[in-house]
C-alpha cells in the first residue's frame, strides 16, 4: 500500500510541475486560463480564483490546463474561438510554442534540481583506495592481468595511495604504456 501511495504522490508532483509549466507560461504571453486540473474527471474538489477553476479530481494519472482559445478535440471546436487577445488561437507561433514546451521544461528544471538537490546533500561517492572496481574482457586492464578488486600500487615507479593520483598518474601519459604493479 505504502509503495502505490508513493507511486501516487510522485507522479502527483510531476504532473503538478508539468502543469505548472503550461500555466505560468500562458499567463506570462496573457492566455487567458480557464482550468488548472491535476488528475481526470469526476473532479472531487474545486475552487474559483479570479478567471481559473483550480480542480483536483479522482483519476490522478494526468492533469490539464485549459487555456481560452485553444481547440479541445470533441468538445467546443472552432466555434468557441472569438478572436480574442487573451486567447491561445490569438498568440504567435514563438507565444504558442513557449506555452505548449514549458510543461516538459518545467519537468526538466525539476530534474536539475531533484539531482542537485540529492548531490549537495549527499555528495559525489569518490573511490577509497586505488581498487580496480571491474575489469572488461579485451580491454588493456584485461591483457595486463588485472581483475576486479586487486589494488594498484605503482604506476611507472610514482607510488599511487589514492584514486586521484593514480587517474593523475594515468592521464598525463595518453597513450603510451605503463607499467603497474598491483
Amino acid at each position: 500500500m505504502l509503495t502505490i501511495l508513493s507511486f501516487i504522490i510522485v507522479i502527483g508532483v510531476i504532473i503538478f510541475v508539468h502543469e505548472l509549466g503550461h500555466f505560468l507560461a500562458a499567463k506570462s504571453v496573457g492566455i487567458r486560463v480557464e482550468a488548472f486540473s491535476l488528475g481526470y474527471p469526476p473532479t472531487a474538489l474545486r475552487k474559483q480564483v479570479g478567471e481559473t477553476e483550480y480542480r483536483l479530481s479522482w483519476i490522478p494519472f494526468g492533469g490539464y490546463v485549459k487555456m481560452a482559445g485553444m481547440i479541445d478535440e470533441g468538445l467546443e471546436g472552432e466555434s468557441s474561438l472569438t478572436g480574442a487577445p487573451w486567447e491561445f488561437s490569438s498568440k504567435n507561433t514563438g507565444q504558442k510554442l513557449w506555452v505548449i514546451t514549458a510543461g516538459v521544461l518545467m519537468n526538466l528544471l525539476l530534474a536539475i534540481l531533484i539531482y542537485t538537490g540529492i548531490t549537495a546533500a549527499r555528495g559525489v561517492a569518490e573511490p577509497e583506495g586505488t581498487f580496480v572496481g571491474a575489469v572488461s574482457a579485451g580491454d588493456p586492464a584485461d591483457e595486463a592481468g588485472l581483475q576486479a578488486g586487486d589494488r594498484i600500487l605503482v604506476i611507472n615507479g610514482v607510488t599511487v595511495t589514492t584514486w586521484e593520483e593514480m587517474v593523475d598518474e594515468i592521464y598525463a601519459q595518453p597513450e603510451e604504456e605503463l607499467l603497474i604493479s598491483y
